[in-house]
């Protein structure tokens, strides 16, 4: 099995409506074989309570806000105060540019994070505001402007629609 995330709701005002909600995480937590254990991913929260009342959690590559009755999603780049602070990663995520990596294998890793991006992204703001982080990351590792204007480009012109929000993106490089 692999990593899954289960979200609950209920009805503020009905008590057994969230009852039943907390049941249905607890019991889903323990439908895994004996080997294997279902780990909570939002910090430090141990209770299905406790998880249903989250108003914003962490999930593999994502950030989940949940608001009301509607669900968002924004990538989640792990090096973000760092790079905000310093400018610098905190975990290693891609090579410096003037390293003895490929071109290619560069350009190809980028397009592997953008496509992530745009899947773990549900809002137009959530997309261009991770791929600008990704982008000053880019600039930290002396990616130049060129090279990554490059890269948008190949994304945009393969899906224009799909992809139209880099358009706006590769204008202001």
């Amino acid at each position: 099995m692999d990593d899954q995330i289960a979200i609950a709701a209920f009805n503020e005002r009905n008590p057994e409506s969230k009852k039943q909600a907390i049941i249905f995480v607890e019991k889903l937590a323990t439908c895994y074989d004996d080997a294997m254990i279902m780990e909570n991913e939002a910090s430090n929260i141990t209770e299905a309570a406790e998880i249903l009342t989250s108003s914003e959690f962490d999930f593999l590559e994502a950030t989940i806000t949940i608001c009301k009755s509607e669900i968002f999603l924004k990538h989640l780049n792990k090096n973000k105060k760092m790079i905000l602070e310093s400018n610098k990663q905190k975990r290693f995520r891609y090579h410096h540019f003037h390293s003895y990596t490929p071109i290619n294998q560069m350009m190809g890793t980028i397009i592997g994070t953008l496509v992530r991006i745009q899947c773990y992204s549900s809002t137009v703001t959530a997309f261009t505001d991770s791929i600008n982080l990704t982008i000053k990351e880019l600039h930290s590792l002396s990616y130049p402007t060129p090279f990554i204007k490059k890269t948008l480009k190949k994304l945009y012109n393969k899906d224009r629609t799909k992809w139209s929000a880099l358009k706006n993106i590769m204008k202001t490089l």
